[in-house]
């Protein structure tokens, strides 16, 4: 079966985040920093682009499950929710193919790709940190940045390839898909609830 990888819409935006990724200048990456302002930019594209390319097929993939009512009537009914689900958090929807897709996805990648989302909302939702004068040690009330920490710099240096592992392993579903019968046991740990 063809594979989201497979698929032209997700493998353009994969193609940007790799393209960033290799114009990172190696002579400049060690096994605990990436440096310079150029790398980490390049770094920040190639995430930014490797979790658009995730979340893009696993909105086709909630999406898609509208095609199997033929009722009019359910199909505007499940489309209003499916829609207002897409809005919702990416864990959720992580979820949602781990609990339902007839293979199981390994811990390690999951666990990754959670990362990568993670790691993509600090880049994305960038927000300052107050520190009110009584707290500060200049006695002046702060917003001081938090920047990208080194090891979340080392793990942005997989997001391609994490990426494209996770969206190699599912795609719309088919016969074989349609015919699971889901395991109680095969679902994992809902424990992760951030977007």
């Amino acid at each position: 079966m063809t594979s989201f990888i497979d698929s032209w819409q997700y493998t353009t935006l994969l193609d940007i985040a790799k393209e960033s990724f290799n114009a990172i200048d190696r002579q400049r990456v060690t096994e605990e920093h990436v440096i310079g302002v150029d790398n980490h930019n390049r770094l920040m594209v190639s995430t930014v682009f490797s979790a658009i390319a995730i979340e893009a097929a696993l909105n086709d993939y909630v999406l898609v499950h509208c095609n199997f009512l033929e009722r009019p009537y359910l199909q505007g009914v499940f489309g209003d929710i499916t829609t207002d689900y897409l809005c919702g958090s990416i864990q959720k929807k992580i979820n949602l193919v781990r609990d339902h897709w007839p293979d199981k996805f390994p811990d390690h990648l999951l666990k990754d790709v959670r990362e990568l989302f993670r790691i993509r909302n600090r880049i994305a939702h960038q927000s300052g940190k107050f520190v009110p004068a009584f707290e500060s040690d200049s006695g002046n009330a702060m917003m001081p940045n938090r920047p990208i920490t080194s090891s979340e710099m080392q793990h942005m240096l997989r997001h391609y390839d994490i990426a494209k592992d996770f969206l190699s392993r599912f795609w719309l579903p088919s016969t074989r898909e349609l015919l699971y019968r889901r395991d109680a046991s095969h679902g994992g740990d809902d424990s992760e609830k951030s977007d």
